[in-house]
This record gives C-alpha cells, structure tokens and sequence, in this order.
C-alpha cells in the first residue's frame, strides 16, 4: 500500500511536470526534451545527497525521489513527501493553467488605434497578474515545505510494526532517569547509515 502511494504521489507530480513543459513549449518534441532535462535535474540532486554534508545534503534529501521510494518500499509514509509531492503537483499544474492564460492574452485580437491600445494595455495588465500570482506561488510552495520539513511525521505501514517501538520499549525509555548516549561506528556506505541518519535528525527518542 505504501509503495502504491508513493508511486501515486510521484506520477502525479511527474505528469503535471510534463503538462507544464508542454504548455511552455511550442511542440511535442521540444516538450518531452524539457521535460525529461527538469526530472533529470531533479533525480541527479536527489543523488547528490551522498556526497554533500550538512543542510545541504538534508534539502538534496528531501527533494530525491530515490529516497521517498526507499522510504515508501519499506512501508514508511512521511508526511514531507506527502506534502512535497502535492504541493510541487498543485505548482505545476497552477503554472500551466498562467502559461495557457498568458498564451492566450498574447494572442489577442488586433486592430487600430484605441482598440488597439486598450487590447495591449489588456495584455500588459494580465502578464503582470500572471507573473505576480507565479512569484506567491512558488514562495508559498517554499514556506509550506520548509514548515513540512521541520514539523513532520513518519506512519508505519508494515503488517509487523517493524519501525514503531514496542510499549515494552517506550514503558524502558519513560522510565530513564538520565540521558543515554549512543555511540554507533557507521560509515556512509552502509546500508543502515540513512535511516540511524534520520533518528539523529529527528531526536527520536529512543
């Protein structure tokens, strides 16, 4: 189910990439060609998280789609794919419907004289709307998956409730009446190292 919705997730937000490369470009060839180079870009930071360090390897991370299936294939639901996923889709989407408005506006009727300029201060009109609702947008995507980002949660889709801890476990931790420090020799090629990553990020408290 997890691995269902992250392709769900992931597909929507490629396909409403792809509606906006096609209403940006003038044919199909020049919209495919803009198309595959954004989700290749996308996909080649994702990637890129390996060998950066710091906040900047958290932002790689959180844009790579590799990491959000990695995530979803072992059964884990974050809510800042969800809401990476959705608001990228609504962008696009909302940046195709100004380029087919704007489309439209530039190729208004002609004429002469007062028609004219009326037409043309029209036109000048609805670009700058276009272009001011496009800037808001993209900073309210910015703010809303920079609030996912520091705010989230991680639901636990396996049948075994592989990564919940156990009430045994919690009743322990509770119980602790000082800090434990845990030391872990782990080095960034193992298998392990992103997910202990994530607890460390987190200040899971276990």
């Amino acid at each position: 189910a997890a691995s269902y919705a992250g392709v769900m997730g992931i597909g929507a937000f490629y396909i409403a990439v792809g509606l906006l490369m096609s209403a940006l470009a003038p044919n199909q060839v020049v919209a495919a060609t803009l198309t595959f180079l954004v989700l290749g870009l996308l996909f080649a930071g994702g990637i890129m998280q390996y060998i950066s360090e710091g906040p900047t390897r958290d932002v790689l991370s959180h844009l790579s789609i590799w990491t959000h299936m990695q995530d979803y294939s072992k059964g884990i639901v974050d809510s800042r794919t969800l809401v990476f996923d959705a608001s990228i889709t609504a962008l696009a989407l909302f940046g195709a419907t100004r380029a087919l408005e704007w489309r439209r506006i530039s190729g208004g009727p002609s004429g002469r004289g007062e028609a004219l300029d009326a037409a043309a201060s029209a036109r000048s009109k609805g670009r700058f709307h276009s272009f001011i609702g496009l800037i808001l947008s993209v900073w309210i995507v910015l703010m809303v998956n920079f609030l996912a980002f520091r705010h989230y949660e991680r639901w636990d889709w396996t049948t075994e409730s592989r990564y919940t801890l156990s009430d045994r476990t919690l009743q322990v931790v509770q119980g602790l009446d000082r800090d434990v420090e845990i030391v872990l020799l782990l080095s960034d090629g193992e298998e392990q190292f992103d997910d202990v990553r994530e607890l460390q990020i987190g200040r899971a408290s276990c």
